[in-house]
């Protein structure tokens, strides 16, 4: 232990001593730069960024209208490049600007954008800052053109009669390109709709018919017939599908009502059936309609004279022949007839004077 305490205090002696070596020395104050070149120093360095922000904001503005005017001409798109003489301290820089972008007719963008840097300076201080942040501004204008269109669904409903002439031209259409089952149930749909139409029920029942489902087709006609009891159309219709059928007597009974305002049509069927069959009254009532309503026909006179000549009416009957043969539209053979038929009629009202 005695002989590291000795060691230990030879130490603490020998860095005494270095201490004591050291000699002070004398430094001599350093000479500051005066304010006034600091002030001087960050004037100019103002001065140089405000004409930098000024010239940018004029840039800007010329842009802004250039962009403006470039809106309705055609897509241009330019690039320049500038290139300046380097220095022992500056760099070649390349601006690029883009006029105007191209806009579409549905949403269009149009957007201009410039890159402006400061010119290099003598300055090293300035230069460096320059080179150091890459102070390039760069301004973006985006202008949004016309929206996009919206759509609007309105759910409609349709009428029966609408409906029905919807499967009326369907059923059309398959008649066109003969799908004679595609118009049959067509023209059955349209009929659900409106099952008082009586033209589509006509029509129905005709091609029925034409299937040769004769019983269906009587059974629609004549559920139309129960339907709108006035009707004739239906009428005339089930009369002459029975007539095709060979039933005279039964043709005559879907026309077995007649009213003031019957027409030509169902009248003349009317009085041609009944006459057939040997139904005198009502033939003759069917012929004394007929001339009422047609006085100029020749083939209405001529029925009703065969009609008053069978009731025994000679005289009425005489009279409608010769209304008969003053008429237009007479044939020969229905002239030799009237001429025959008036003959025998003098004979018999001669005999008939005699014999009183």
């Amino acid at each position: 232990m005695s002989t590291i305490n000795q060691a230990l205090s030879q130490l603490a002696k020998a860095q005494d001593s270095a201490i004591e070596d050291i000699e002070q020395v004398t430094v001599t104050p350093i000479k500051s730069r005066p304010a006034w070149v600091w002030v001087l120093a960050g004037f100019c360095l103002s001065l140089a960024l405000g004409g930098w922000a000024v010239s940018a904001q004029n840039k800007s503005t010329r842009e802004d209208m250039t962009a403006s005017y470039a809106q309705s001409s055609p897509v241009l798109e330019k690039e320049q490049e500038s290139t300046v003489s380097p220095g022992p301290t500056q760099k070649s820089v390349v601006t690029t600007t883009a006029v105007y972008a191209p806009h579409t007719h549905a949403a269009q963008t149009s957007s201009e954008t410039e890159e402006l840097t400061i010119p290099p300076s003598s300055d090293p201080v300035t230069h460096k800052l320059v080179s150091d942040t890459h102070a390039t501004p760069v301004i973006t204008k985006t202008t949004t053109i016309e929206q996009s269109p919206q759509v609007t669904i309105e759910q409609v409903e349709l009428t029966p009669e609408q409906l029905a002439q919807a499967a009326e031209a369907r059923a059309q259409k398959s008649l066109d390109s003969n799908d004679f089952d595609g118009a049959v149930a067509g023209y059955a749909e349209a009929l659900r709709y409106t099952p008082k139409d009586e033209l589509l029920r006509q029509k129905l029942a005709a091609l029925y018919y034409g299937k040769n489902d004769v019983r269906r087709a009587f059974d629609l006609l004549q559920t139309g017939i129960e339907m709108h009891h006035d009707g004739e159309r239906l009428r005339i219709a089930l009369s002459r599908m029975l007539i095709k059928e060979k039933q005279m007597r039964a043709a005559l009974t879907p026309l077995s009502p007649v009213s003031e305002g019957a027409s030509i049509e169902y009248l003349s069927l009317r009085a041609a059936l009944a006459q057939k069959n040997q139904l005198n009254t009502m033939a003759l009532e069917s012929y004394q309609m007929l001339v009422a309503k047609d006085p100029n026909n020749a083939r209405w006179w001529l029925g009703l004279a065969i009609q008053q000549e069978r009731s025994a009416k000679l005289q009425d009957a005489k009279l409608s022949y010769q209304q008969a043969l003053s008429k237009v539209g007479v044939s020969s053979r229905s002239m030799a007839f009237i001429q025959d038929r008036l003959n025998i009629l003098a004979q018999s009202q001669g005999g008939a004077s005699h014999a009183n």
